[in-house]
């Protein structure tokens, strides 16, 4: 194994043991505790958070006995888990997070590549309207910048070098990704992609 896949699993590593959370968990929560829930009620929930659309897709393709048929809309990874799934999913992203010694801080950067990841799902949705292609493309222009969002949060500190010196000077950049964080940029988004099931997402796009 490479110096590159050593360095990514192991960020990869660390973000299964302290996950980002889905913006709404405590919501999330707190519905799964009135008994006449059911998976419609958390539409509004996952259409408005893009890693909670990416963790939901995932447990969904681990729960799907066919995996040529696995989901990649929620829509359909929730109809998936159903209930059951669904609710383990969240209690034990919960339990994960109530772990951590330190609460797990959303920053300003990730939240504005969520606000972008949905603004860009909601401009497919609208220019393709009534189009088959609007919601074949809808949920992978949602979850596309996932593993960006993930450095962002793993790795502010140097995201923030990679992005200045991709404005001022752009050359040779993946050896700079590569100095700033073991691996360059194309390597991690091509593991994140293979570690959440995403290949069929990004070919979709």
């Amino acid at each position: 194994m490479s110096n590159s896949e050593n360095s990514i699993r192991s960020l990869i590593k660390e973000f299964r043991e302290s996950p980002l959370a889905p913006l709404e968990l405590p919501r999330i929560i707190k519905q799964l505790s009135d008994p006449n829930t059911s998976i419609l009620d958390f539409k509004p929930y996952y259409y408005r958070d893009p890693v909670l659309s990416n963790y939901l897709i995932e447990a969904a393709w681990k729960h799907a006995k066919n995996k040529d048929n696995a989901p990649i809309a929620v829509d359909h990874a929730m109809s998936t888990l159903g209930m059951t799934g669904a609710e383990k999913l969240f209690f034990s992203l919960q339990q994960k997070l109530k772990a951590n010694e330190k609460p797990v801080v959303v920053s300003e950067e990730v939240k504005f590549l969520m606000s972008g990841s949905i603004l860009a799902a909601e401009l497919v949705n609208k220019l393709l309207a009534n189009s088959a292609k609007a919601k074949q493309l809808y949920w992978p222009t949602m979850t596309y910048n996932f593993a960006e969002t993930l450095l962002w949060h793993l790795k502010p500190k140097p995201m923030w070098r990679i992005q200045y010196r991709q404005l001022v000077l752009p050359k040779k950049l993946p050896l700079f990704e590569q100095a700033k964080l073991g691996f360059d940029l194309r390597e991690w988004r091509m593991a994140v992609a293979k570690e959440w099931h995403m290949n069929h997402l990004i070919q979709l796009t």
